[in-house]
């Protein structure tokens, strides 16, 4: 299949890749090869960009066209938590898109076990329901890491401690929380 320069359809673009990487017992020095000419213009700028090492380690190219897409685990997320069917699409196609989008989100999160995978969704419900303030002071301290539930929690109330109740919930003359996502 041809890549797409739309990057939320790139994981999808990979998955199939693999899938036929697979079904045909592709060896991995033959990948990259035989990817090359159905990648899309910027992709192959990435790869041009990659040292001979690089460029001969799959993993490691579509790790690289994956970020210059700008496909962070937040952004699987947010892509799969937003997904809505498209009138092109079978509900089968519908369902393998959103579990490709969950897997890619769950391996960039480094989920392997059924309890990580609990952790990081309590912990993203606990992110979800902050106020906007407080939710932008945890997202800088994760970096492109997580907080499980109970580091989570340790440093929301130590930042409350600090900063007070009174300003983790501060509302403007509107009555809003600051959030533009509206959470309270």
């Amino acid at each position: 299949p041809k890549m797409t320069t739309d990057g939320l359809e790139i994981p999808m673009y990979f998955k199939t890749v693999e899938n036929h990487f697979h079904e045909f017992e592709v060896e991995d020095n033959l990948k990259i090869a035989l990817l090359l000419p159905s990648m899309n213009e910027k992709a192959r700028k990435v790869i041009t960009r990659l040292s001979a090492t690089q460029r001969e380690d799959y993993e490691e190219v579509k790790k690289q066209v994956l970020r210059e897409f700008k496909m962070t685990p937040r952004a699987y997320r947010m892509q799969f938590m937003e997904s809505t069917k498209k009138a092109t699409e079978s509900w089968m196609q519908y369902a393998s898109r959103l579990e490709t989008i969950l897997s890619y989100y769950m391996e960039g999160r480094s989920v392997v076990t059924i309890q990580k995978m609990t952790q990081l969704i309590v912990s993203d419900r606990m992110k979800d329901t902050m106020p906007y303030k407080l939710k932008e002071y945890i997202l800088s301290k994760e970096g492109e890491e997580w907080l499980e539930p109970r580091v989570l929690a340790e440093a929301v109330d130590v930042y409350v401690s600090n900063v007070g109740e009174q300003m983790v919930n501060f509302k403007h003359k509107s009555g809003s929380s600051g959030n533009p996502n509206g959470n309270k």
